[in-house]
């Protein structure tokens, strides 16, 4: 992943644990695919708070950087939100449909990624 890719997804990761996301994780894909570098996934308790989340990151990303997402999906619902900028693509979950579609199993099953939680970054191997 491109260190600007990798700043993006840090401030994205900050910006979820400050709203109390939950298991927020970041993967880089970036050698599995080419449509993105790198997933930041999270959870919120209710479907409002996976709203907003998706607000805060959108909040963020237009004040800091003037950026919008390309696309954006699930909003509405707020069961499994996407915002996609590109090089990023946010996936925000209501709890219990994370545990269903385990986009970590999916995508990482043989690779790194790391966990973020409370200002620290854990080793998943711990």
């Amino acid at each position: 992943m491109r260190p600007e890719t990798e700043k993006i997804a840090e401030m994205i990761k900050e910006t979820l644990d400050a709203k109390k996301g939950l298991d927020i994780v970041s993967m880089d894909i970036s050698e599995m695919t080419i449509m993105t570098e790198c997933f930041v996934v999270a959870s919120g308790a209710t479907a409002l708070h996976t709203r907003a989340l998706a607000d805060a990151v959108y909040e963020k990303r237009k004040e800091e950087e003037n950026v919008v997402p390309l696309r954006q999906e699930g909003y509405d619902e707020g069961i499994w939100i996407v915002l996609d900028y590109g090089d990023v693509m946010v996936h925000l979950f209501r709890d219990e449909e994370r545990r269903h579609y385990n986009l970590e199993r999916l995508w990482l099953q043989e690779h790194n990624f790391s966990f973020h939680s409370n200002d620290t970054v854990q080793d998943p191997a711990e």
